[in-house]
């Protein structure tokens, strides 16, 4: 797999050319005939019979380079966190499989100005999303601030939770580490109102994992 850049007048794209395209797979297609919420915008493009997927990444950055030069806060963590369980249930929503994201730190985009997340879905990529889960939250320790001790206990919290055997995101979202759910009041409370709007109501509305509903109720949210 490649992976390349393109800058127009007013967009920015990630380049993505597959080692392997199933053109008519079920992915494939899902991904070009709908706008599935928190993925980059994808679209495909296809000369001297190479096939690329184009990501448009205007106006994000990668969360590697967001961090460059500075730490990431405990909030932060959390938008990342239940930012990712938002994409996984649209991705059940679609039929999309989690095994096809990129979860390394480069390919991770967010809206600086709110942390927003928007991550990137290759089809017919087929990778142990555990694992990669994993690696993104030990990356995440090691950007943290370690005189702060509650971002601290946080992060290293949720990292031993990826070590357990079998463990998924709902093992995640319930994690006792540091209050997980207690803390996370104020941080959900601003993702709600400030910049997802409409459309994260509809990705934690419409066929959520008992777990978040769980969690949503725990903040007295009504939609």
């Amino acid at each position: 797999m490649k992976i390349s850049y393109r800058r127009e007048m007013k967009r920015n794209y990630l380049i993505v050319e597959p080692e392997a395209v199933v053109r008519q797979g079920y992915e494939y297609q899902m991904l070009l005939e709908n706008k599935v919420e928190g993925l980059l915008p994808f679209s495909v493009m296809q000369t001297d019979e190479k096939i690329r997927f184009y990501y448009e990444i205007t106006s994000r950055q990668p969360l590697d380079r967001l961090l460059e030069g500075r730490n990431i806060s405990a909030e932060e963590i959390r938008l990342l966190v239940f930012g990712i369980a938002g994409v996984l249930n649209q991705l059940d929503r679609f039929l999309l499989n989690e095994s096809s994201i990129l979860l390394q730190p480069e390919y991770i985009y967010v809206e600086p100005d709110c942390f927003r997340l928007w991550l990137c879905v290759v089809p017919g990529l087929n990778l142990a999303f555990s694992q990669e889960y994993g690696k993104l939250l030990e990356y995440l320790l090691g950007h943290v601030d370690h005189q702060d001790k509650d971002c601290v206990i946080l992060a290293y919290g949720l990292y031993q939770e990826t070590k357990k055997e079998n463990y998924g995101i709902n093992d995640i979202l319930n994690s006792n580490s540091h209050n997980f759910k207690n803390n996370c009041r104020k941080t959900l409370k601003y993702v709600l109102y400030s910049y997802y709007h409409k459309s994260l109501k509809i990705i934690f509305n419409q066929s959520i994992s008992d777990t978040l509903v769980t969690n949503f109720n725990f903040l007295n949210f009504d939609p």
